[in-house]
């Protein structure tokens, strides 16, 4: 098996991929959520997995702005989990005294050490729930759209806002490396030991110009940045008009998860090179390739040498692993992937 921490430190191999069961239990209540990730850790051996179990406890991407006091609500169907917003009125907002340490921590170190005993491992590692950066935790808080408005019309207060914000997500993260070793977020699903580093989500980044990026998300994420020694981004949609003013931010970006076809492989390494980059697609577009395998060989033939590919994968239907496991051989993949 590759050493991780040497993984990390030399980003290499330049191509390698991870296979885990789909963890079906994220963002079911909590007992459930012990129940079925039990039993998926109990048969991890059996399931082809090449990387040590994990343990992924999601309780959505509204965790991060549950300490302002929003009403967290389930949809209709009851597979989904939202958060009412405090507020359209930045000032009222600004009022509010968010809690200092997060609920879903205590939650989720909770469930893990429970997974942990109930199986007998000590080998499971454990992801932070949800952890969304700053302008998406600030956009759950705040209406979104008002949200958007504000950083013309009351910039001061959207910094005021953000900079408390960031405080409680570095908090957050801090309680949490605390009491256990963290070794990245829900997203992807890659292994990332805290020596390094966090994973963190930036969905908002696509929404945002440039120039409104440079000011009021850059010098957040690049406060946890400096914290936590590094960043891996996982952010959707096209995001990658923004790759230039982050190049320049001074962060540490140790990768990025984008989104095919949203946002492109040249183009990323023409801006940040030297990363680790786990290539994502929307198989709900017509895309140039006609299946993943094709996708797969796609991406291996446009990596630059000082990228590093890492292809996190899962049991989904959407990705036939036999298949899979075929292409990676055909493109000398084989020996360098994570595992067997």
């Amino acid at each position: 098996m590759i050493n991780i921490n040497e993984f990390w430190k030399k980003r290499e191999p330049k191509v390698v991929y991870s296979y885990v069961p789909e963890p079906t239990y994220r963002q079911k209540d909590p007992p459930e959520m012990l129940r079925m990730a039990v039993e998926l850790i109990a048969n991890w051996e059996k399931s082809g997995a090449n990387i040590p179990p994990v343990f992924i406890p999601d309780f959505g991407t509204v965790t991060t702005a549950k300490t302002w006091g929003g009403k967290v609500v389930r949809s209709s169907d009851g597979q989904q989990i939202f958060i009412e917003h405090v507020s359209t009125d930045i000032d009222a907002i600004l009022d509010v005294n968010p809690a200092e340490h997060n609920p879903d921590v205590a939650q989720a170190v909770t469930l893990y050490k429970e997974v942990c005993r109930q199986t007998g491992r000590n080998d499971i590692r454990f992801v932070t729930p949800d952890y969304q950066g700053p302008l998406n935790t600030a956009a759950q808080i705040m209406e979104q759209g008002e949200f958007l408005v504000a950083m013309y019309t009351e910039p001061t207060k959207v910094h005021t806002l953000l900079d408390r914000v960031t405080n409680n997500l570095i908090q957050y993260m801090k309680d949490l490396q605390a009491q256990v070793p963290v070794s990245g977020s829900v997203w992807p699903y890659m292994w990332l030991p805290q020596e390094f580093g966090v994973s963190i989500t930036e969905d908002l980044m696509p929404l945002v110009s440039p120039e409104l990026y440079k000011e009021f998300g850059l010098p957040y994420l690049k406060r946890i940045s400096e914290t936590f020694g590094g960043v891996f981004v996982h952010s959707c949609g096209e995001w990658s008009h923004n790759a230039n003013v982050m190049a320049e931010s001074g962060i540490n970006y140790l990768g990025m998860d984008f989104c095919y076809p949203y946002s492109k492989i040249e183009v990323i390494q023409e801006a940040l090179p030297n990363l680790v980059l786990q290539p994502g697609f929307e198989f709900f577009k017509k895309l140039e390739y006609a299946d993943v395998c094709e996708f797969i060989e796609g991406m291996i033939q446009k990596r630059r040498d000082n990228t590093c590919l890492w292809f996190a994968l899962n049991s989904n239907p959407i990705w036939p692993m036999d298949k899979v496991r075929r292409t990676f051989e055909k493109c000398g993949v084989k020996d360098i992937s994570f595992g067997k």
